[in-house]
Order: C-alpha cells, then sequence, then structure tokens
C-alpha cells in the first residue's frame, strides 16, 4: 500500500504502509510498550474476567455495541470475547469492559438491570404506609407486575421500569402513608423502610436493624429532630450516632436536620 491511497496524514494501521500517521502511531506504540516492559507492566491478561462481565451484561440486556461504546473499544473486540475467541486481552481495554457497569441511570431504557434497589423502594415506600396501588399510580406501572416484584418473583427490570419506580419513591418519601395494611404487610415480611439503607441499590448492602422499635410501625411515635438542637450538639463535637442516642431518634434523622440546619443559615 502507497501513501498515496490515503490522507497521509492520518494512521489506517495496515501492515507495511509507510504513512506519515502510521509512522507516528507505530512509534507512540513502541514508546508506550518499552516504558511498559522497564516498569515490568503486563500489557495482555487473562481474558477470561472480561469475557465472563461481557456475557454477563448481555444477560441483563446490554448490546455488543453499548458495552463496546461504554468500554471504548472495538464491537468486534466484545462479540470476540463472547464467543470465547481471545485466551489474552490487553490490559486497559479489559479493565474498561469489567468498569462497565448496568446501572440504571446510564443503560438504555429497554435494557435490563438487576432489580434489587426497585424491590427495596417498593418495600420501603410500604413500610412506611404507601399502599401498592398508590404506588403504582405514581410510576404510572401495572399493579400486578409491581406486586409480583415484591414477591421476588423477579430478579431484573427494564431500566426504564426501574427509573419510574426510583422517582416515585423520591416523591413519596417525602410524604408519609395513611395504609396500615400496608405498614402491616410490611412489618410481617420484615421489610425495611428508607432510613434502613446506605446504599439501597446495592445488592451487598445490608439493611441497619438495630434501632428498630418492636412496637408496629403504625403505632411507633416519630421523633422530630429541631435543626437547631442539632446543630448546637454538632458544634459541641458531638457525633451524629451520639446526637442521635441523646434524642432518642435513628442517626439519619440528625444527619437530615443537620443539612437543614446548613440550608437555614445559607438562607
Amino acid at each position: 500500500m502507497t501513501t498515496t491511497d490515503h490522507t497521509p496524514s492520518r494512521a489506517c494501521y495496515l501492515r507495511g504502509c509507510d504513512s506519515k500517521g502510521c509512522r507516528q502511531a507505530n512509534y507512540r506504540y513502541m514508546s508506550r510498550y518499552r516504558l511498559d516492559r522497564e516498569r515490568n507492566g503486563r500489557r495482555r491478561v487473562d481474558a477470561s474476567p472480561a469475557a465472563e462481565h461481557v456475557r454477563k451484561l448481555v444477560d441483563v440486556g446490554w448490546s455488543r455495541h453499548q458495552i463496546a461504546t461504554v468500554a471504548d473499544c472495538a464491537e468486534r473486540t466484545i462479540v470476540s470475547l463472547y464467543n470465547g475467541y481471545y485466551p489474552t486481552i490487553r490490559a486497559d481495554i479489559a479493565a474498561r469492559i469489567i468498569a462497565a457497569q448496568p446501572h440504571v441511570s446510564t443503560v438504555d431504557a429497554k435494557s435490563y438491570v438487576d432489580a434489587t434497589g426497585t424491590i427495596r423502594r417498593v418495600r420501603a415506600l410500604m413500610y412506611i404506609g404507601h399502599p401498592l396501588n398508590a404506588i403504582a399510580a405514581t410510576a404510572r406501572v401495572h399493579r400486578a407486575p409491581l406486586g409480583k416484584l415484591i414477591s421476588h418473583e423477579h430478579h431484573h427490570v427494564t431500566a426504564g421500569y426501574a427509573r419510574r419506580i426510583a422517582a416515585a419513591y423520591t416523591a413519596m418519601t417525602k410524604l408519609p402513608g395513611n395504609s396500615v395494611r400496608a405498614r402491616n404487610r410490611a412489618q410481617s415480611s420484615g421489610w425495611h423502610g428508607p432510613l434502613a439503607w446506605d446504599d439501597i441499590d446495592d445488592p451487598a448492602s445490608k439493611p441497619e436493624t438495630g434501632w428498630h422499635s418492636e412496637a408496629k410501625a403504625s403505632t411507633r411515635t416519630k421523633v422530630y429532630a429541631d435543626p437547631q438542637r442539632v446543630a448546637a450538639l454538632t458544634a459541641q463535637g458531638q457525633s451524629a450516632a451520639d446526637i442521635a442516642l441523646q434524642l432518642g431518634c435513628h442517626q439519619r434523622t440528625v444527619v437530615r436536620a443537620r443539612g437543614r440546619a446548613r440550608e437555614q443559615v445559607a438562607a
């Protein structure tokens, strides 16, 4: 191939090409290669972890093109990994592929994501007294599939469905529900409210249950943490846990009261 077959300043990466672009690309590649060798860095690694991750992403609804776009690599690389053609792969590409996670906010609405966060949100809303009908209406979804979801009959939901539930959760947690039946079901099923989760979407996250009263959620007295009182105790050097114990409320209530206090100062 001669330099007249394409723009000389661009690299075509074809073997034997002596264009300016290809010479520069080869120089950069060899410079990085020599530097990695001097640092004892591995340029290629076992492809099995990356291939397994690609298959997991495909199983939850990602397309090969989506994975390639997120990982910033060629789609043929993803296809070859999926089919088990590569025994090894460049270390940087493997790292980018494994870093690609099916988070609900970045996935196409029709792709599937883990249902853990969605299930926990619906259960948490019922825990604070919102009936299933109201949740379904606010999220603009059908009640029947939602009922099956909280019974854990499904392990994946579409990203669009998860976003609807998340939006309803954000709106409805600001208001207490009035359904004793929903509260009783949540309580008897061992479900947890919004305050129990550090990361409601993380399957590995465990609910904080030590503070729960033995009384039913429908009869338990709610403790309000005065922002000014919390601010004063914070100024004394007390931690959120110490303040919560002193006021008889949950630690997250203290954290939220601190936020309200800061907002009042800023205003």
